[in-house]
């Protein structure tokens, strides 16, 4: 699964990193998230020029996209749900949360996530020196 946040200002090296990761993506992916990408028509698949390269990976790939309602207040579709098998089976518009230009998504999927029993270290962010870390940066 991968969460994608690209900025509506994202330029020409960000759009085809994007395309690259879409390209790569493994079996049984799915990705949600503000993708930005307001010029996109996924009913029939039409998008102007800025947009054509990320569409094109999509539908090169498999990916179908699973939201028919807009997103945001200017009524885009700017959130996606991409997935390149079945495993989507229910996208709701909740509306939005508070005064948010978007409004939130249910998605019903059908994955089975394994619990892994591993021993890897994780580490606990709500416990970090959030100071120490920024004065560590910035030397």
């Amino acid at each position: 699964m991968f969460l994608i946040y690209r900025p509506p200002s994202s330029n020409n090296i960000n759009n085809e990193m994007l395309c690259n990761v879409i390209r790569n993506a493994p079996k049984d992916s799915l990705f949600i998230g503000d993708f930005n990408f307001p010029k996109i028509n996924w009913n029939d698949l039409t998008c102007d020029s800025f947009s054509n390269d990320f569409m094109n990976a999509c539908i090169d790939n498999n990916f179908n996209q699973h939201i028919d309602f807009p997103t945001h207040n200017k009524n885009n579709i700017l959130d996606l749900v991409l997935c390149n098998n079945e495993c989507v089976l229910n996208v709701e518009n909740l509306g939005p949360l508070s005064n948010s230009d978007h409004v939130m998504i249910l998605i019903n999927t059908c994955f089975d996530f394994v619990n892994s029993d591993s021993n890897e270290i994780r580490l606990n962010w709500s416990k970090a020196n959030i100071d120490e870390l920024k004065n560590e940066i910035v030397s």
